[in-house]
């Protein structure tokens, strides 16, 4: 995604991928399979006037109930959205598209944004996930305290939990006593081809 934007063209490649999720999520409506898909995008291509109605018109097209879609923008990037890309977002939560906020944690912003954009999904970032092991003293706790807090908020603000990088049982276990709805990571599943993606889940 870097080397797109400096190069001009992560609205192309945004779209792209926004493509093939529709192909392949208007396969699964069709078969009657409700599986939500997180697409990354840019947060620059949020500063224009194409990605929104883009988006609309390939839900539409495919006939694909907005709430599958979860765009996934970085803390980062939101931290950089001027106020045409706000009013995007809230035009695509107001159509029913989910927002989700990557990499939560690592972007040193004001939650003041959590107001404006109207997200569903927090997803905890990966370096506080890899403190969670029993008897894990690099940060003498302050992962842990700092999880805790953002499971706090989130389920104060009505938002989805979502925790990155989950390799040991040890973290796993400690997410779902401490009420984290969601995980990815190696130890739940290594990325898959779509067909393999099928077999797992029993379609």
């Amino acid at each position: 995604m870097p080397l797109a934007e400096a190069n001009g063209l992560y609205n192309a490649l945004d779209l792209r991928v926004l493509k093939l999720f529709a192909r392949q999520q208007g396969d699964w409506v069709r078969r009657g399979l409700r599986v939500p898909v997180s697409v990354n995008i840019s947060a620059r291509s949020l500063q224009g006037t194409e990605l929104v109605p883009s988006v609309l018109a390939l839900l539409d097209y495919h006939e694909i109930p907005p709430e599958l879609l979860l765009l996934e923008i970085t803390e980062t990037g939101l931290m950089n959205c001027t106020g045409e890309a706000t009013r995007n977002l809230a035009n695509l939560a107001d159509a029913g598209v989910r927002i989700s906020i990557d990499d939560f944690g690592t972007g040193y912003s004001s939650l003041a944004y959590l107001q404006k954009l109207r997200p569903s999904e927090l997803k905890i970032d990966r370096s506080f996930i890899a403190h969670l092991d029993a008897g894990d003293g690099d940060d003498d706790g302050a992962s842990e305290r700092i999880v805790r807090a953002m499971l706090a908020l989130a389920e104060s603000l009505q938002l989805s939990t979502v925790a990155e990088g989950i390799e040991t049982e040890e973290q796993l276990a400690w997410l779902v006593e401490n009420g984290c709805e969601f995980g990815q990571g190696f130890l739940v599943s290594p990325g898959l081809e779509i067909a393999a993606f099928e077999a797992l889940i029993g379609a």
